[in-house]
C-alpha cells in the first residue's frame, strides 16, 4: 500500500513530468552543454510515446551533435528524423537545412548544396539562400556570392538576416582584390636565385635556407671537381656532388612554385574566415 502511495504522485502528471525534463534539456543547450544535453533529449526520446515529441528531441539531439562539431552523428540522426513516419513539412525542412550545415562542416559541398536547395522549397527564414550564398564564396564566385546575397538582402529587408546578407553583398565582392602570388613567377626567380623565388613568397627563412642548401652543394661540387681534376680522378666524387646540388636545386624551384600556391591559398581562406565569421554570427 505505501507503494501506491509513493508512486502515484510521480506518475500523477506525465506531461509535466516530460514538459519538465523537455526544459532541463533546453537549458542545457543554451549553457551549451551539448552531451548532456544529448544524452536528456535521448532519453525523453525513448520513453516519449508522442510523435511530436520524439521528432523535436531528434532535431535537437542532430543539432548539439552539429555545435559539437560530430558532423557524422549529427547526420545520423537527422536521418532517423528523416525516417518518422508522416514528418511535417516544417520539421522537413529544418532536418534538410542541418544536413546541408553538417556537410558544410565535412567540406562536402555538392551535397551540402542539395540540402539546402531542398531546404530552400519551403524556407521562410532566408537561411537557405542565405548558406547556398556562401557555397558560392567557397568555390572562389565572388560576384555570384555577392549577387546571391543582394537577392536575400532585398527579400527579407530589415531582418537580422537581411540586413546582414546586405553587408555581405559589397564585402565579398573584396575577394577579387585578394593578394597573390605567381607560383610559375616563383619558380622562375628560384631557378635563377635560389631562394629568390622563397624571399618574393615573403618565407624568408626558406629562402635562407634554400640559398645557403643549393649554394654549399654547389661549392662543394667546384671543390670536387678541383680535386678530381688534379688528382686525375673518374670525376665520381664530381658527379656525386653535381647530383645531390641538382636534388636541391630543384627541390628549391618546386618549394618555391608550392609557397606561391601556398601563399594564395592562406590568404584566400584567411579571408574566408572573416566573412564565415560574419556568416555564422546569427544561428540557424
Amino acid at each position: 500500500m505505501l507503494l501506491v502511495v509513493l508512486v502515484l504522485p510521480a506518475a500523477a502528471h506525465p506531461d509535466g513530468q516530460a514538459q519538465s525534463q523537455l526544459d532541463y534539456a533546453s537549458f542545457l543547450m543554451k549553457e551549451q552543454d551539448y552531451f548532456r544535453a544529448i544524452s536528456a533529449y535521448k532519453q525523453i526520446a525513448y520513453f516519449s510515446n508522442d510523435a511530436e515529441t520524439k521528432n523535436f528531441c531528434l532535431l535537437q539531439i542532430a543539432k548539439a551533435y552539429h555545435k559539437s562539431n560530430r558532423f557524422k552523428a549529427s547526420i545520423r540522426f537527422v536521418s532517423r528524423l528523416l525516417n518518422q513516419p508522416l514528418l511535417p513539412d516544417g520539421c522537413f525542412n529544418r532536418a534538410q537545412m542541418y544536413l546541408g550545415l553538417n556537410y558544410y562542416g565535412l567540406r562536402v559541398y555538392p551535397m551540402a548544396r542539395t540540402h539546402f536547395q531542398k531546404a530552400a522549397a519551403d524556407d521562410t527564414s532566408g537561411f537557405a539562400s542565405y548558406y547556398l550564398a556562401l557555397l558560392e564564396l567557397e568555390k572562389g564566385d565572388w560576384k555570384g556570392a555577392s549577387k546571391s546575397y543582394q537577392q536575400v538582402s532585398l527579400q527579407f529587408g530589415q531582418t537580422q538576416i537581411g540586413l546582414l546578407s546586405g553587408q555581405l553583398s559589397e564585402e565579398v565582392l573584396r575577394g577579387e582584390a585578394i593578394r597573390s602570388k605567381n607560383p610559375y613567377l616563383a619558380a622562375g626567380l628560384s631557378t635563377i636565385l635560389p631562394g629568390s623565388g622563397q624571399f618574393y613568397c615573403h618565407h624568408y627563412y626558406d629562402a635562407i635556407q634554400a640559398f645557403l642548401y643549393v649554394s654549399a652543394f654547389t661549392f662543394a661540387s667546384y671543390a670536387a671537381y678541383t680535386y678530381d681534376k688534379d688528382h686525375g680522378r673518374n670525376y665520381l666524387r664530381t658527379g656525386i656532388a653535381v647530383s645531390i646540388a641538382g636534388l636541391f636545386h630543384v627541390g628549391n624551384i618546386i618549394g618555391a612554385q608550392r609557397t606561391a600556391s601556398y601563399y594564395n591559398l592562406k590568404q584566400r581562406q584567411t579571408f574566408l574566415d572573416q566573412v564565415r565569421k560574419k556568416v555564422f554570427s546569427i544561428e540557424y
